[in-house]
């Protein structure tokens, strides 16, 4: 654990900067500055009280809370982000600190000054809420694999669960997170029998905060399962992006497709999740037919634009220049589609922000790749384990968004990567 003078030190500035970044657009641009596409599906299902069978309940109700208490402005709820992230930041010095302890104060440091940090946490989205119990579940699993507790466990556990209620998209790191520690604890040649124990409990907590709302969702929508988004997402955004990986067909377009061509049998199903399930199989069925190759080159165009946009286009003022969005640009491929995105857009200022956010990006990430090598070369055999945990954690991250691409989608990983940049830039105690 950071010491207390580093811990407030880091949530002064990252409060600090937070506010005044949230006040400066409101204040400059309006509360418009400070929602996007998704936000008002959010605040209407909040502002109702309803549950909803693609949204998990976390959020609704972090917004409910400040709905109740001020009103149904959007300046609120986004302030209560701006507290939450600085909690974040000092989650990420914690985990820093798990690895070795100098890193601490510089990895929290650079979380309260992250571009990406800032931009989400503006927005009325809920990545701000779901990154705060994704850092909280690393530090917790950082910590226990250095010292095998079982309160550290249980946190586990806690912070896992409490994830995947802010986004589904979690469950599957929950589930493989067992067999990982395991080898994990191999590395770090921590005894298993005494372990193993300890796993399962963390487990069974996830399991009580979760299974609640699968059988919530099937008293009140007539199916089992935690969110009905998962169908919509496979077909009608997966599917048309590896389609456009073939032959440049717009995602639009491949939506239309997929949409037109199922709508018959999902039309069958009779409850949200039913509808679901159908359109999974819809897709996989059209993924079969595509082929092996489209669909590697489409997860490794989203993994390289996931890694490498920069956060600054999704802040308000730049993300509303005119111009054509990414998913409306044509191209023949989608390489040349990127080409044309980047270097003939039909906005020059919005082309020269992209242009130079991606260079400064991509500089940071080679300063994070040495990070990633000082660390697996520390020789110590915890370290060695933690950082291949982040590295898969990372991995995870960029495969369970494929080529549906942006920064926003790389938030959850952001919490490794000021790690790996903190040791990039400050020689680790095991160097």
């Amino acid at each position: 654990m950071p010491s207390t003078r580093v811990v407030l030190g880091i949530l002064a500035l990252a409060l600090t900067v937070r506010v005044a970044t949230v006040l400066l657009l409101h204040g400059l641009w309006g509360p418009e500055a400070l929602l996007i596409e998704d936000s008002g599906k959010y605040r209407i299902a909040a502002a109702a009280g309803l549950r909803h069978a693609d949204v998990m309940p976390a959020y609704l109700a972090f917004l409910r809370v400040f709905e109740t208490a001020f009103g149904p402005g959007v300046l609120w709820p986004v302030l209560g982000q701006a507290m939450v992230d600085a909690l974040t930041c000092v989650a990420i010095a914690g985990m820093a600190g798990s690895l070795a302890p100098r890193l601490a104060a510089p990895a929290g440091l650079l979380a309260a000054l992250n571009p990406t940090q800032l931009v989400i946490t503006s927005l009325v989205l809920t990545d701000s809420l779901f990154l705060f119990f994704c850092a909280l579940a690393l530090w917790a699993t950082l910590a226990w694999l250095r010292q095998p507790r079982w309160w550290l466990a249980l946190a586990v556990g806690l912070t896992l669960g409490l994830g995947i209620l802010a986004r589904v998209m979690l469950m599957p790191w929950a589930l493989a997170l067992p067999l990982l520690l395991l080898g994990a604890l191999a590395i770090a040649r921590r005894p298993l029998l005494r372990c193993i124990p300890q796993l399962l409990a963390g487990a069974a907590v996830t399991a009580c905060l979760v299974v609640p709302v699968a059988y919530d969702n099937k008293a009140r929508f007539g199916g089992f399962g935690l969110s009905s988004q998962g169908g919509a997402h496979t077909l009608l955004w997966l599917v048309p992006l590896v389609m456009e990986s073939v032959d440049g067909t717009p995602h639009a377009e491949g939506a239309t497709l997929m949409h037109a061509r199922f709508a018959d049998t999902i039309a069958l199903e009779g409850n949200p999740f039913a509808r679901s399930r159908a359109m999974t199989a819809a897709a996989f069925e059209a993924l079969g037919e595509l082929g092996p190759l489209p669909l590697a080159k489409a997860w490794a165009y989203g993994a390289a634009i996931n890694l490498f946009s920069p956060a600054i286009i999704l802040a308000s003022p730049v993300r509303t220049l005119p111009r054509t969005g990414f998913f409306a640009t044509e191209g023949d491929s989608k390489l040349d589609k990127i080409v044309t995105f980047l270097f003939r857009n039909d906005n020059a200022t919005y082309a020269w922000i992209l242009l130079i956010g991606a260079a400064g990006t991509f500089a940071l990430r080679l300063v994070q790749v040495r990070g990633l090598w000082r660390l697996l070369r520390s020789g110590d055999r915890v370290v060695l384990a933690s950082t291949l945990l982040l590295l898969a954690w990372i991995g995870f991250v960029l495969a369970i968004n494929g080529p549906i691409a942006s920064a926003k989608y790389r938030a959850p990983a952001e919490a490794a990567f000021v790690v790996l940049l903190a040791a990039g830039l400050r020689r680790p105690n095991h160097d």
